[in-house]
């Protein structure tokens, strides 16, 4: 009898706990989507060269390019360069980095609120180590003081992205916003 009141206390208990995290699944899920950092992105490797991008290599640099928006929103909004480290390298990194350095001294922060990427790999180097991108999407940008608003503006953006692979894994080397017409 006492396995038996066991077994039912430990099932009861168990279920007790399914249902507690599935009635919470959705507010988890939501603070996941409301997550700033990189919005839905959406690579094409069509008319890509000269070498074919390869199904495992289209969902590395989806997934990193990803890691990259946030890690960038993060550092910007936190004002700390070493969350750059996990996905940029070389002048990019350094570019904001003395963004970040700014930003400190003017007691200020950088948050992104961003949307959709339409990503298009227009190069791929041939040994594999080096692609060309085109991103387009749209930002919010907003300069906060302390947690005080004080600009905000919403621009459709296209970007020229640099993406190397460095040890191993995809880093942004060049992001260089392009003129708007």
């Amino acid at each position: 009898m006492a396995i038996h009141k066991s077994s039912t206390r430990s099932t009861v208990i168990l279920l007790a706990i399914v249902i507690v995290l599935a009635s919470a699944a959705p507010s988890i899920l939501r603070a996941f989507a409301d997550e700033p950092g990189a919005g839905t992105i959406q690579i094409s490797t069509t008319g890509a060269g000269p070498r074919e991008v390869e199904e495992t290599t289209q969902k590395a640099i989806e997934r990193q390019y990803t890691a990259a928006w946030k890690n960038m929103t993060a550092a910007l909004k936190d004002n700390r360069a070493d969350l750059l480290d996990a996905a940029f390298v070389g002048s990019m990194r350094d570019q904001l980095a003395r963004r970040i350095e700014q930003q400190k001294k003017s007691g200020t922060s950088t948050r992104y609120a961003d949307g959709a990427h339409q990503v298009n790999v227009v190069f791929y180097s041939p040994e594999g180590t080096a692609l060309e991108l085109r991103d387009t999407t749209e930002i919010e940008q907003q300069t906060l003081d302390g947690s005080k608003v004080i600009h905000s503006e919403k621009v459709r953006q296209q970007y020229l992205v640099i993406f190397t692979l460095v040890e191993d894994r995809w880093k942004v080397r060049i992001m260089q916003a392009l003129p708007t017409s």
